[in-house]
């Protein structure tokens, strides 16, 4: 198998997971598309390979750990262990600190920082002894 890359939050063709999926396909890495919606995901997925990349897509919610652990069970099948992972999940809905209600501080916090602690652990695990690079963006 060859290199990969699993990319976390590449909901939109057009943000910053969108252009790391491009980027690392262009430096020959396969790359895992992850998001919650198949249809973009599929987008960003035939973007890539008609710019002669190889990706793939994996429906997920990272906040869910068995989501993530298959994330990375289906990256392996697929393309072999990753060496770069990105975090780029978030909800794109800033509001100002006293707008915010405590539903909605919680929904940020499990997908900014829960989220991000179960893709990082799961990363270590999957990535270690070999290593690799974890990238989180914010």
């Amino acid at each position: 198998m060859g290199r990969c890359a699993i990319v976390v939050g590449a909901r939109a063709r057009q943000g910053i997971g969108g252009a790391l999926c491009r980027r690392f396909a262009r430096e020959g890495l396969h790359v895992a598309v992850v998001g919650r919606t198949l249809e973009r995901l599929e987008e960003l997925v035939e973007e890539v390979r008609a710019q002669g990349g190889q990706a793939s897509s994996v429906v997920a919610d990272a906040t869910r750990a068995e989501d993530v652990e298959r994330v990375f069970d289906e990256t392996r099948r697929i393309a072999g262990t990753p060496e770069l992972v990105v975090y780029n999940a978030g909800a794109n809905d800033p509001r100002p600190l006293l707008e915010m209600d405590n539903s909605y501080f919680e929904r940020m916090w499990r997908l900014g920082c829960f989220g991000g602690f179960l893709v990082g652990r799961e990363a270590a695990r999957r990535m270690l002894p070999g290593g690799g690079t974890l990238i989180f963006t914010g």
